[in-house]
């Protein structure tokens, strides 16, 4: 066993990553306890408890002593991936060396980290047999693990520089996704009308999906960008002879009745200018909210297809994992672009 040092002697890229993630780990449970446990507790959205309990009158089977100071024992194991996938071969081999070592043992964490855009699902077997083993699997990746270790209450001037400097280094390792600095621009003209109304925007679904990309959608219209609106789900649909939409996978996000709705009326309100547009297949990208903004093209001439712009680059300020609408609008109102 290999004991965590905030200077390592790794080499491999992997290892440093994981070394770097344990420090962190130890400087919140050193300055508190209940520090880790939040972060625990966040990131498997369930209670755990981390260090002694203090209850009294506990009915025992001989007796009812007045006091207890019970602390149960805790492992949380770490598995660290540079990449978007877990390998969940793996993930059930670590589970079984875990009960090897700690046999009967129950309340055991295995933290399952990668560098993916969205939370992975793991296998309902592979959760039964960590399950049984007393072990709880959490899957994560590097922008949620910042995100939550930052909303830790955190008083100490020393920790919250410390939590930073292991922000900078998790953006300097590229293992979050730059999507949230992402606004890709999209041309509107009959339909702006109703890509406000109805917080949509729709395109052939022929054309390259442009979520993947950026996490911000913007609307360009007579020479600037208007409204900008965080992507909240994207899926494609088809009408039939029946004029019932048939709708695919979501690639993002999650379809109910409501956004069905949405999209069943803009699909009606657009039939003016774009008469049946809908019997091809469309991919429509439905926002939070569209906010208005001011992102003028300072160049003459009009755009002349989308365009993805680096809102980081571009003003010199990272927007937080999962910044609303309102904030890229913000920050974005004023500036121009070439």
């Amino acid at each position: 066993m290999t004991e965590v040092t905030r200077f390592p002697h790794y080499h491999h890229p992997e290892n440093i990553v994981t070394n770097h993630v344990m420090v962190m780990l130890r400087m919140l449970y050193n300055a508190s306890p209940k520090l880790l446990e939040g972060l625990l507790q966040a990131l498997c959205a369930d209670e755990v408890t981390i260090g002694p309990r203090f209850s009294q009158q506990i009915a025992g089977t001989h007796s009812v002593p007045d006091g207890l100071i019970l602390q149960e024992p805790l492992a949380i194991f770490v598995e660290t991936k540079l990449g978007p996938h877990l390998n969940m071969d793996q993930l059930k081999r670590h589970c079984e060396t875990i009960a090897a070592r700690l046999a009967h043992r129950k309340g055991s964490f295995l933290i399952a980290l990668n560098s993916g855009i969205f939370g992975t699902t793991l296998p309902e077997e592979l959760i039964v047999f960590a399950r049984e083993q007393g072990i709880q699997i959490i899957t994560a990746n590097f922008s949620e693990l910042i995100e939550q270790i930052s909303e830790l209450p955190v008083s100490d001037l020393t920790l919250r520089e410390a939590i930073q400097e292991f922000t900078d280094f998790i953006y300097a390792q590229g293992l979050i996704p730059r999507r949230d600095q992402f606004l890709v621009a999209m041309l509107t003209g009959y339909s702006w009308r109703e890509n406000l109304k109805y917080c949509t925007y729709y395109e052939p679904f022929e054309r390259n999906p442009k979520w993947p990309q950026a996490a911000f959608l913007g609307l360009y219209h007579e020479r600037h960008v208007s409204h900008i609106g965080r992507i909240i789900m994207v899926i494609s649909a088809l009408e039939n002879d029946m004029r019932e939409l048939i709708f695919d996978n979501p690639e993002m996000g999650i379809l109910d009745d409501a956004k069905r709705q949405t999209i069943r009326e803009m699909i009606d309100s657009s039939q003016e200018y774009y008469p049946n547009f809908q019997e091809n297949k469309i991919r429509y990208y439905i926002v939070d909210k569209f906010e208005q903004t001011d992102f003028k093209k300072k160049t003459r001439g009009g755009m002349m297809g989308h365009r993805y712009f680096d809102i980081e680059t571009l003003v010199g300020k990272r927007l937080p994992p999962n910044a609303p609408s309102s904030l890229a609008a913000d920050i974005l109102r004023g500036c121009a672009y070439d």
